[in-house]
């Protein structure tokens, strides 16, 4: 892997940015001079990991902003702001995620929470921020999916809700993955002449709070990366001029992969496109 960029002007919005993945990707791009703002739910652990950041590295340039992932109004809102406040934005890293419980649970308003976490919220976020992304150019849309999109089925769009077929939390991250992998080599198609590139990528298995308190726990800290390491390959999407051209891929161990099979299917993607709309519009009335 060659030697990344350095970022110095550059600013990065990255979601979930407290704490695995997403805080060791923060860390490493305020080393690399960027200015780095974390999209969080909880303002204590935002605080939190913003002291350690400026503590660890003096001259960092971080700061947070609240929201739910989960909550359309939430995204809309943090939106709102990130548009109001910023001139620019470089990079955008859709990091969040969450597994649900073993039941289903819906959200205030009405969607199966892993899906509205993991992709719905990330939807409607990265359509809001496009207009700044797209004056910010060249800049770059960043995706932390998983291989387990993989594992969803390949007609996954019949039941984006799980309400056909009986519910399963592996089922709904699965497919939640498959959404975001199929929506980054949506946008990559239509961003394609705006000079805005969008990838995703597999971190690995990763010894992180998101599997805290699963009966797996401790099974997994035998074979799971750091989070240093699964940060890897969002530092080099985010950082190196070697895929400064490459859009709609998908990475993993800072490699281009193949994904599932459908996940860069025109239909599909454009599909999914169209029903993520309808629900962000009847979700928030507009």
């Amino acid at each position: 892997m060659e030697e990344l960029s350095d970022l110095t002007g550059k600013t990065v919005l990255i979601t979930g940015g407290n704490t695995g993945i997403g805080y060791c990707t923060a860390h490493a791009l305020l080393k690399r001079g960027a200015r780095v703002i974390l999209g969080c739910r909880s303002d204590e652990k935002a605080s939190e990991a913003v002291r350690r950041l400026r503590e660890e590295i003096p001259s960092a340039a971080v700061e947070f902003e609240l929201v739910d992932l989960s909550s359309l109004r939430s995204v809309q809102d943090f939106g709102d702001e990130i548009i109001r406040q910023e001139e620019r934005l470089d990079v955008l890293i859709l990091n969040g995620g969450a597994m649900a419980t073993d039941s289903r649970q819906r959200t205030r308003e009405g969607f199966e929470r892993t899906f509205a976490t993991n992709y719905l919220g990330h939807f409607h976020l990265t359509n809001l921020l496009l207009p700044l992304l797209e004056k910010s150019a060249p800049s770059r849309i960043i995706a932390v999916s998983s291989a387990a999109h993989k594992m969803a089925s390949s007609n996954f769009l019949d039941d984006l809700q799980l309400d056909k077929n009986s519910y399963g939390k592996f089922r709904a991250y699965c497919q939640s993955k498959m959404c975001q992998v199929t929506h980054c080599c949506e946008l990559a198609r239509r961003l394609k002449s705006k000079n805005v590139t969008a990838n995703s990528l597999h971190p690995g298995v990763i010894a992180s709070e998101f599997f805290r308190g699963r009966w797996y726990e401790s099974i997994l800290k035998w074979v799971a990366r750091s989070p240093e390491k699964g940060a890897a390959t969002s530092i080099y999407l985010a950082t190196s001029d070697d895929v400064k051209d490459v859009t709609g891929a998908y990475f993993t161990n800072c490699k281009q992969v193949s994904s599932h099979r459908i996940a860069n299917d025109r239909e599909i993607g454009a599909k999914l496109w169209s029903l993520s709309e309808e629900f962000v519009k009847k979700a928030l009335g507009s």
